[in-house]
């Protein structure tokens, strides 16, 4: 027994006893020969396919003879010289070196390390060059080449081919009278059995079931070690591109495998509906080269499968459920498609070892992601909380900018133009005290680097197209039409709405994942997006949308569809719905403390701001300001021209205050009252710069075109020239004394009678004239009135001087109102007279003001500094208007 266990060795050394993950001893051909005594010798061979013919190279050589073991690999010197010439002498003592040679009785014997090794472990302390030239040399020495064919009778013309391509699985004997060497055969793994005897078909069947489990386990054993690497939760935690460890464990789990099917390609197919497990899925193909050199590609999404023409070459699966999912409520399933180089491999009808392969495969990769999935699932929660925090820390510094809606959309803009790469963003409010304020606020702001274009026109849909501009509208729930529009970045050329972005790239990934068609217009099809910040009325918009294309997608798939998309894009979805919130928040505050006319505080927010300044015990000025004209233009013009004058002196007002102390104020007091503070401790300072106020108010010209033809009034400084004049002959209108309220016009009248009419009534009732006494000619009315006119306009200080051509624009009205003309004719008649439609006159802003100081004496409250601003205002408009008075009621200008 001592002999037996020695002539088992195998280059002088001992095994060591080879056990399972299990603890038992693995069933080895070691044993097989123990067990079986009518074995001589196994010798086990790979098979190289190259077309019309094979080559074998022999790996290893088991038998219970020593001497018949060490008989394997035998050459001679001639061998060596004949591939490497001078230097095969040299060759040879750096294979015994490194221990891949030996001399054995005047031969050269291979050792078994020789017959496995690849290139990469081939080592002899040389360069690689020569190492490789070495490699080759040796492989070429090793290998044994047969032609693959048949005969004229249709016979195979050897053995090995007969049991490669032929369609009958069972071993092959030696053709000879007495056969006892036989050729079993597991993937590309040929075994040449040797037999002391012809054995029985008993034995044969024996044998190939025993060599059949011997591989099996092997392959049992390997799938174990790599899934027990691969449930390690530190390697999935450390790890940051998961689906890249996972494509290496697919790697790793087929690297040994692909031999016993003799494989030449090799496709794995991962469906799954939740985005927990993307990792996981897509199509990992694999196709293999003669000596089973892998050439792997992956996609984050599925391919259709070929399918299977001949199942003693192809196997296919579908559907093998992988783990089942309690969030969707579906099935993680695979699809696996093998390709065999040879027949019989990858039968399921007759391949145990296929239905071994797909049952590990299964149940590996369902570790692998059962695994995974928990720390997916803590670390979705960490982000979903570190989200949470970012988002409400985002709107926490947007409230801290209170009214400022320019701020608050920078800082968003910021944080969304960073995650996402975002190039431009366009702003689109409408015409809205929104706007106005946005305006106000952005030349406040110009410190500040503005992240968006503010646009007065909604974009076209064929700008955004071109432009590949994505539109969300926010605020909708309070009325208001603001719209952004984010242009989103190519990652390639593409034509089409979209083309080439992410956002294109992520859409047409989940229509793949849904086995959908995706449509020629791409997503031209699915909308010129307009978006809003929640999410469920974006849900419900798409699904809508997406349900009327039943040509090109199945209504029952939508919902998910468009979740998966919504989810997808989820973090942009969230920085828009804050983005929404916060404005909704500034908008209120704006709208709490802002007159939405012209911008400025109203009167509470002012008081307040203003008892602040009081309350920290800081010195502070106030000036009071009334606009003295700003009735004439309610009255003669419009009101909307009026608004405008007021916010012409709120625009001063605002460009004045941004050179100045942060605390500065401006103020709506009232329908013509402004107030403006500014913390200042210095007297003197405090008036020089209320006097460059009200001197940049003062000296404005607002350039205002007097238009006679019939139009409409655009966003300028335009009146409407006959309009006017017909307000400005009025009672009521001008400052004239007298019962102008209770003058009232005969509908219907005629102009001349009108105009008669209302002479009759300025000089009875104002002037004090009897009826007798009234002289009614034409020339008296017309004189009258252009002097009436003429006072109203010079009284109300609307110009200095009324010149010549519009005293002429008055005499016509005045006198073509006399001839009966309609106001149509009279318009026609007088741009006739004076060769033009419109003139230009500036008019100026007249204003009253008075200021006052804290440091003043007498004043130790909030009210009395105010009182004394506004009494100082009085003081001025009743000392000629258009004047300043400051502390001692003193006139500065």
């Amino acid at each position: 027994m001592g002999d037996q266990e020695n002539i088992i060795l195998d280059d002088q050394e001992k095994p060591e006893e080879v056990l399972s993950l299990s603890g038992e001893r693995s069933y080895t051909i070691e044993q097989l020969l123990r067990t079986i005594p009518q074995i001589d010798v196994i010798r086990e061979y790979n098979v190289i396919h190259y077309g019309s013919y094979i080559e074998l190279k022999e790996i290893k050589r088991y038998s219970l003879d020593f001497n018949k073991r060490k008989r394997d690999n035998l050459f001679s010197t001639a061998d060596l010289s004949r591939l490497f010439g001078s230097r095969a002498q040299e060759v040879f003592e750096l294979l015994r070196e490194y221990g891949y040679a030996e001399s054995k009785k005047g031969h050269i014997r291979f050792k078994t390390k020789t017959l496995v090794t690849s290139f990469d472990d081939f080592i002899l302390g040389r360069s690689r060059d020569f190492e490789r030239i070495v490699f080759n040399g040796l492989d070429r020495l090793l290998k044994r080449e047969l032609e693959v064919g048949k005969d004229g009778e249709g016979n195979w013309t050897s053995r090995e081919a007969y049991l490669l391509y032929d369609k009958r699985a069972q071993p092959v004997p030696q053709v000879t009278r007495s056969s006892r060497d036989y050729i079993f055969r597991i993937g590309n793994r040929f075994l040449y059995v040797d037999f002391f005897y012809i054995p029985s078909q008993e034995l044969l069947e024996l044998i190939q079931l025993r060599l059949t489990l011997i591989y099996q386990e092997q392959m049992e054993n390997f799938f174990q070690i790599i899934s027990s690497f691969s449930i390690e939760r530190e390697v999935w935690q450390k790890g940051q591109d998961r689906r890249k460890n996972f494509t290496e464990i697919l790697e790793n789990l087929f690297s040994d495998t692909w031999s016993l099917f003799d494989l030449d390609y090799f496709s794995l197919q991962i469906h799954s509906q939740e985005g927990e497990y993307r990792f996981a899925q897509g199509s990992f193909s694999c196709h293999l080269g003669d000596t089973g050199e892998p050439s792997w590609s992956y996609r984050d999404y599925t391919e259709e499968l070929p399918p299977v023409f001949d199942l003693s070459r192809e196997f296919l699966a579908r559907n093998v459920q992988l783990v089942y999912s309690q969030f969707s409520g579906e099935p993680i399933t695979m699809d696996i498609y093998m390709r065999s180089r040879s027949v019989n491999n990858i039968d399921p009808r007759t391949s145990v070892l296929l239905h071994s392969f797909i049952k590990m495969l299964k149940e590996s990769l369902a570790r692998v992601i059962e695994t995974v999935i928990p720390i997916l699932q803590m670390e979705e929660a960490n982000r979903a909380l570190k989200r949470h925090l970012f988002l409400e820390a985002l709107r926490i510094r947007n409230r801290n900018s209170g009214e400022n809606i320019n701020r608050i959309i920078n800082q968003s803009l910021s944080v969304i133009k960073w995650i996402y790469s975002i190039r431009d963003a366009v702003v689109y409010a409408g015409d809205s005290d929104f706007t106005k304020m946005l305006r106000i606020f952005k030349d406040l702001d110009q410190d500040e680097s503005d992240l968006y274009t503010l646009v007065d026109t909604p974009l076209t849909k064929e700008s955004k197209m071109e432009g590949n501009y994505i539109e969300f509208r926010i605020l909708e729930q309070i009325g208001e039409d603001i719209r952004f529009y984010f242009k989103i970045p190519m990652e390639r050329e593409e034509e089409g709405y979209l083309g080439g972005t992410a956002v294109e790239r992520i859409v047409r990934t989940v229509f793949l994942q849904y086995g959908l068609r995706w449509p020629h217009r791409g997503l031209d099809r699915i909308a010129l997006w307009s978006l809003s910040g929640n999410t469920g009325m974006i849900t419900n918009d798409l699904v809508t949308r997406l349900s009327h294309d039943d040509e090109w997608i199945a209504t029952g798939s939508v919902p998910k569809i468009v979740g998966r998309m919504v989810k997808y894009f989820s973090l942009f979805f969230d920085l828009i719905f804050s983005l929404d919130q916060n404005l909704e928040s500034g908008i209120t505050a704006m709208r709490g403390s802002r007159d939405r006319l012209t911008g400025l505080y109203n009167r509470q927010t002012f008081s307040k701001r203003l008892d602040f300044l009081f309350d920290r015990g800081e010195a502070f000025g106030l000036m009071f300001i009334d606009m003295d004209t700003f009735k004439i233009y309610n009255d003669a013009v419009s009101h909307s021209f009026g608004d405008k004058l007021l916010m012409e002196l709120a625009s001063i007002m605002l460009e004045k205050s941004s050179p100045m102390e942060a605390e500065t104020l401006a103020g709506r007091f009232g329908g013509d009252e402004f107030c403006f503070a500014v913390r200042e401790k210095s007297m003197d300072v405090f008036q020089e710069q209320v006097c460059d106020l009200f001197s940049a108010i003062r000296d404005q010209e607002l350039k205002t075109s007097f238009f006679l033809d019939d139009r409409s009034v655009g966003d300028g400084f335009e009146i409407n020239c006959i309009s006017f004049l017909h307000r400005l002959l009025r009672p009521d209108v001008g400052g004239v004394r007298g019962g102008g309220l209770e003058y009232t016009e005969k509908k219907g009248a005629p102009p001349r009678e009108r105009l008669i009419r209302l002479y009759e009534y300025y000089r009875r009732e104002i002037d004090g004239v009897t009826a007798e006494d009234l002289d009614r000619g034409d020339g008296a009315v017309v004189s009258y009135f252009l002097d009436t006119v003429t006072k109203k306009i010079q009284k109300n200080k609307i110009f200095t001087t009324v010149d010549k051509e519009f005293s002429l624009i008055v005499d016509l009205f005045l006198s073509l109102q006399m001839d009966n003309l309609t106001t149509d004719r009279i318009r026609t008649e007088i741009m006739a007279r004076i060769g033009k439609k419109v003139f230009v006159r500036p008019i100026k802003l007249r204003i009253s003001a008075g200021a006052a100081h804290s440091c003043e004496d007498r004043l130790r409250s909030v009210s009395s500094i105010f009182n004394a601003a506004d009494g100082r205002a009085y003081m001025a408009k009743h000392n000629g208007r258009n004047g300043l008075f400051g502390p001692g009621n003193q006139r500065l200008l």
